[in-house]
């Protein structure tokens, strides 16, 4: 049973190493698949952010202490909320005349806390590198007083200028392309075992020597009878 397993291993080793030409042009092909559904069909996403401070008093000239900090940080989810809030947002669609709604804005815009500190990151990927920059760039400027009037204790601050970055963020090209040429890999393989455990059958000599394990001492060729 075991020179059994042993001979099957060996009889699918040989059949993906007789097609591995087979197994590069899928693998290659469907990578170029990928890569070109990534760049001509997926629209592209640009992203704009910018950094706030969050403080938990409005004095600015009182020495904060380690309270203070810990307790800001425990602000930034607080004001993340108000941030996204229906009365900011809309707000900003207002003022930008933008073509979206309420809950379409809400779902692109991230805020989120820098590596546990004070400092908070709005975040929002568009199409058009121009409008995440004008939406970041309003937000941060609109955000500050509504945070301070809503949170009577606290206050937030810009503390970055807008960032947009020049090249798109979405797609990941390099990813698609490969992920693309894995499954083709994936499926040529699965194909090809497949097709060789399923076969039982005896085409030419290479099929004699892997399948019964005994060399061909010669072929009989095949004669036209007239």
């Amino acid at each position: 049973q075991i020179a059994g397993m042993r001979r099957r291993q060996r009889d699918l080793l040989l059949a993906l190493r007789e097609k591995i030409t087979l197994i590069v042009a899928v693998t290659v092909l469907s990578m170029m698949v990928g890569l070109g559904i990534s760049v001509f069909l997926i629209p592209k996403r640009y992203e704009a952010s910018v950094n706030m401070i969050v403080n938990m008093r409005t004095d600015a000239t009182a020495a904060m202490t380690s309270d203070d900090i810990y307790g800001s940080q425990n602000l930034v989810n607080t004001y993340a909320v108000i941030i996204k809030s229906n009365t900011v947002l809309n707000r900003l669609i207002a003022e930008l005349e933008l073509n979206i709604s309420y809950e379409e804005l809400y779902e692109e815009i991230i805020v989120e806390a820098v590596n546990h500190t004070q400092v908070m990151r709005i975040v929002i990927q568009h199409e058009d590198p121009g409008t995440a920059e004008r939406i970041i760039d309003t937000l941060a400027n609109i955000a500050p007083q509504i945070v301070a009037d809503t949170v009577e204790a606290g206050s937030c601050k810009v503390v970055s200028d807008v960032y947009v970055t020049k090249d798109p963020v979405y797609p990941d090209t390099v990813k698609n392309g490969l992920l693309a040429a894995a499954l083709g890999l994936t499926v040529v393989v699965a194909a090809i075992v497949l097709k060789e455990i399923q076969s039982d059958y005896i085409v030419d000599e290479k099929d004699v020597t892997r399948k019964l394990g005994i060399p061909v001492l010669g072929m009989i060729p095949d004669v036209e009878v007239k």
